[in-house]
């Protein structure tokens, strides 16, 4: 049977879905977009932006080990630190000078900070904490009275207090500051202040991370998560969902997002729902080694989770960023040249923009301009690869002659085709995409067939709008 009508396949506003078997996999999604939005231009898949350095490389192959906008409530004081091990120490940085803020802390910790009362404070476990007032850094006194704040891991600002947690000496116990003090603008750990206890479960790990929603602190532990309201914690072994550090914790939109070596999840303080389902065969294949370096952010809209190279079946995927929509609830997914290891939030020229910490001395904006840059400008490597296509049925075999590209502001495309496999090695080259409309003539059979379609950006965003099966393009007969 020869198709007498186009087939059209122009639907991809719900973004890459892959652990769903294909006589149900939804039309308007593709088995992976690598570098393509789901949700620019609704039906169409758009090259993703790229990355620019803000300030200068500080230190030439160093891994960044904590980032802050640092930014007092006038606007008049604003920092971007970024942490660096120089080898015997580490030193903050203000990246946007590209000059030492303050020197010589304990080599290779990850460090927090939190910004209050118009100071930031460092802490890393290890070294007494420090405060950025907007003019110099302070070790005593201060907003934060630094004489006698507790040496945590993790400190975080909730409803007037600060909370520190992570404390090696008191492993399960989580310090809090005396309410604010609206006059001299301090907190104090000698008056008002306390301590929780939190529940010595088994199996609960170390503490690692804290995050605000509506209502509650919450308190993670490797594999658990604990409720404060402000008086109680609560309920006891609830949540079996932990956080393996304080940078694969994020929050947004009055939610919650965790990415954890089972999965990426979500949370307003019940119990947290698996968003990475429809890509779980990617998360799976994560690497044990690839989970204590997990960075996410969220910027209201979408959630960006960081978790390193990833090999799925023969696919190996360099520097992987999973984008979430919160909105659509769709997944992209990125592949960056660099190798990113915290986010922060920045204002540039009055804009909001996202920043990440690289390995390579560096603090990179994200989603600007039309190519990465890494050690030196990249241009952006895309591709879509559709699900399984069966003509009416997959027990009937399938002879394709042509195809009809459809995309906007491509230069070079290569469209490539395999049928009955899902073998990386089995593509073959189908023909080039140069035009908006491009028609592509060759042969090939099977009882099911995938298209993928690869190309670069570099002078602006490319649009992927979809392919068609012209009429008598398709001959469908039962196997012989």
């Amino acid at each position: 049977m020869v198709n007498t009508q186009p087939l059209q396949f122009r639907d991809y506003s719900g973004g890459t879905i892959r652990t769903v078997q294909s006589a149900i996999s939804p039309q308007n999604s593709v088995k992976l977009a690598l570098n393509m939005d789901s949700d620019k231009e609704i039906g169409s898949l758009v090259s993703r932006l790229g990355t620019n350095r803000i300030g200068s490389q500080v230190v030439s192959g160093a891994t960044c080990l904590g980032l802050h906008y640092f930014r007092d409530t006038v606007g008049s004081s604003h920092k971007l630190f970024g942490v660096f091990s120089d080898g015997v120490n580490n030193d903050i940085y203000d990246m946007v000078a590209g000059t030492k803020s303050l020197e010589d802390d304990t080599k290779d910790l990850k460090t927090r900070f939190c910004t209050y009362l118009d100071s930031v404070v460092r802490v890393n476990g290890t070294d007494a904490p420090k405060a950025y007032d907007g003019s110099s850094w302070v070790t005593s006194g201060g907003a934060f009275d630094l004489s006698n704040m507790p040496n945590g891991k993790t400190v975080v600002e909730w409803r007037d207090r600060v909370y520190v947690w992570g404390i090696s000496t008191t492993p399960n116990v989580l310090k809090y500051s005396g309410i604010a003090d609206d006059v001299t603008r301090t907190v104090s750990w000698t008056v008002g202040n306390g301590q929780i206890e939190i529940e010595q479960e088994d199996g609960g790990g170390d503490g690692t991370a804290l995050a605000k929603v509506p209502g509650y602190l919450l308190i993670f532990k490797e594999r658990s998560m604990k409720r404060w309201d402000g008086n109680s914690v609560y309920p006891e072994d609830l949540i079996n969902v932990g956080a393996p550090t304080q940078e694969a914790v994020c929050q947004g939109r009055g939610y919650v997002f965790i990415a954890n070596q089972e999965g990426l999840w979500m949370t307003n303080g019940g119990y947290p729902v698996k968003i990475s389902r429809p890509i779980q065969d990617i998360w799976d294949a994560i690497p044990i080694a690839n989970v204590s370096s997990f960075a996410t952010f969220c910027d209201e809209s979408y959630v960006y989770a960081f978790i390193g190279d990833v090999t799925v079946g023969d696919n190996n995927f360099t520097n992987v960023c999973v984008k979430y929509n919160i909105d659509s609830q769709s997944l992209d997914i990125y592949s960056y040249y660099s190798d990113f290891t915290v986010f922060t939030w920045y204002l540039s020229s009055s804009q909001r923009v996202i920043v990440a910490g690289d390995k390579n001395g560096q603090a990179l904006q994200i989603n600007t301009g039309n190519t990465d840059y890494h050690s030196t400008v990249q241009p952006i490597t895309w591709s879509v690869e559709t699900h399984d296509i069966e003509f009416g049925s997959r027990g009937k075999n399938s002879k394709i002659s042509k195809i009809k590209v459809f995309t906007k502001n491509i230069t070079t495309g290569n469209l490539l085709m395999r049928s009955n496999s899902d073998r990386d090695k089995d593509w073959i080259s189908f023909g080039n995409v140069k035009k908006p409309v491009e028609t592509v003539f060759n042969d090939i059979e099977g009882n099911w067939i995938n298209a993928k379609l690869t190309g670069v950006a570099s002078t602006g965003q490319v649009t992927f709008m979809g392919f068609e099966f012209p009429e008598k393009s398709v001959d469908t007969n039962e196997n012989e």
